[in-house]
């Protein structure tokens, strides 16, 4: 392996998120590392990221049609920063970093794709021009990293090398195991953490919930907190504790019966993705509920480590409650499996793997 002296990674916001984080973390020693972002809302940048190539130019998120508008002014500032930094290495996170990579990408450096998403859209005919820019911008790159493994074989027609490197937690950033909090004879505890979104199917889980003996904790902020709020505002089982720290992770997943990990199952990229909160699951030996009609949904059904519902039917969410009111059993013998799971449960298992995918020669 030889290694480039110099690589940027391009992320469409900022701060980058936190996978991007960790890419970052364990090439910064043998190389010189840095990121091009957004600033889309005119956020301090963090002194940790005074050396990046930061464009700050207002772009709300959700109003998709004037971030288009707006990403001609970010690729002409990619283009500017590639020219700037020369580096050997560019890491394009997402699509439409790549597409913009694939169009910049000095002669002879080597492009990888961070394949976290793959192309979606509500409309199919969308989601098949995505994909067909996705394809064009795939024929100059050298090499992808899947964020799940059930997109890998959706890229059979790429011939350049291809790793799956998913998205386990940092061990540097918390020692954990399991050993939960004593759970007998209580209500069970249903727990949702992260970017509170997709305010349709929180509601569904919060209408299942609010007539049944659980508890309902929602950790986390986002664009669907305060409307989320609002619709459970006077119901007693369902807590709203707003933004935490991410080394507060460990002692909310010991606390918790159940982890919410369910997303639009209609979406095709959720349909194969692989939510972090699987592997959280894992290392805390916390059930997680995952959405049926998923890749994801049948791995968690098969290994017996996790629950299904219909992402779409307030039934079938109270009907899981109700399952597990009546049989406390069925967590134990979950969590159980869970601590017996023999997958490498942190990010630094692929540090080697990371290294070689990103610094090596042709």
């Amino acid at each position: 392996m030889s290694e480039y002296t110099k690589v940027l990674l391009l992320d469409s916001a900022y701060p980058v998120n936190v996978r991007n984080r960790k890419i970052i973390k364990t090439l910064d020693p043998v190389c010189e590392i840095r990121f091009c972002a957004w600033n889309r809302d005119g956020r301090t940048v963090k002194a940790e990221d005074a050396g990046a190539f930061m464009y700050t130019k207002i772009s709300r998120y959700g109003a998709r049609i004037k971030k288009v508008l707006n990403l001609i002014g970010f690729a002409w500032f990619i283009r500017k920063s590639i020219r700037h930094f020369k580096p050997g290495v560019i890491i394009a996170s997402h699509w439409d970093m790549l597409v913009i990579a694939s169009l910049f990408a000095p002669k002879g450096s080597r492009l990888i794709y961070e394949n976290l998403d793959m192309p979606t859209a509500s409309n199919e005919l969308l989601r098949k021009l995505l994909v067909f820019f996705e394809r064009m911008a795939l024929k100059k790159t050298d090499a992808i990293i899947f964020a799940s493994r059930f997109f890998e074989p959706e890229y059979r027609f790429f011939n350049g090398e291809k790793v799956v490197i998913e998205n386990k937690p940092y061990k540097a950033e918390f020692a954990a195991t399991g050993g939960n909090v004593n759970k007998a004879n209580r209500e069970p505890v249903i727990t949702f953490l992260g970017t509170v979104r997709y305010a349709d199917i929180m509601k569904r889980l919060i209408d299942a919930v609010k007539n049944l003996p659980a508890q309902l904790q929602v950790w986390g902020d986002g664009p669907d907190e305060a409307l989320l709020r609002q619709y459970a505002q006077g119901i007693g089982n369902i807590t709203f504790y707003g933004r935490y720290e991410y080394s507060r992770i460990s002692s909310i997943y010991k606390q918790s019966d159940l982890v919410w990990a369910v997303y639009p199952s209609r979406d095709h990229n959720v349909k194969f993705a692989i939510s972090n909160k699987y592997h959280e699951c894992i290392l805390f030996a916390t059930p997680g509920v995952f959405a049926a009609g998923t890749k994801l949904g049948e791995l968690v059904t098969s290994q017996g480590t996790g629950f299904t519902v219909d992402p779409y039917s307030t039934e079938s969410i109270a009907d899981l409650i109700k399952k597990i009111n009546s049989d406390h059993h069925l967590l134990e013998q979950c969590a159980n499996k869970l601590l017996l799971n023999s997958e490498s449960r942190f990010w630094e298992d692929y540090d080697r793997l990371i290294k070689d995918v990103v610094l090596k020669s042709e």
